[in-house]
């Protein structure tokens, strides 16, 4: 294994991780917008609360499917899926207010498994 292997193979685990972190944000943030709206419950409406919800959801899912394609070595679906997941955090965490560089590091994930894509 050459050195070129071995730095393609830290940055290919990089982003698994970085997936990672983007299931566990995609998945923990309903809850948090939960939380946040029973304490602005007056300010936000419910359908902002579903539809924020829901957005997180898809994300964390595509996040895990961006997860599985790396392991597998798929890594051109994970790239451009990984871009989409990184966006829609991104947006969600913009709406609630927190997390926001998560969905950079997810974006980043995505174009790490893209670069990688022919080698």
């Amino acid at each position: 294994m050459g050195l070129l292997e071995f730095n393609r193979q830290i940055l290919l685990d990089v982003a698994k991780l970085l997936f990672l972190v983007g299931i566990i944000v995609g998945f923990l943030s309903p809850l948090s917008f939960t939380l946040l709206l029973s304490q602005i419950l007056f300010e936000r409406s419910g359908l902002w609360f579903a539809f924020a919800s829901i957005i997180s959801l898809i994300a964390a899912f595509l996040s895990l499917n961006c997860y599985m394609n790396v392991a597998r070595g798929r890594l051109s679906v994970a790239g451009v899926r990984g871009v989409i997941a990184g966006a829609l955090i991104l947006g969600t965490a913009w709406l609630a207010g927190f997390l926001v560089i998560v969905g950079f590091l997810v974006i980043v994930a995505g174009i790490i498994s893209y670069i990688y894509r022919t080698q």
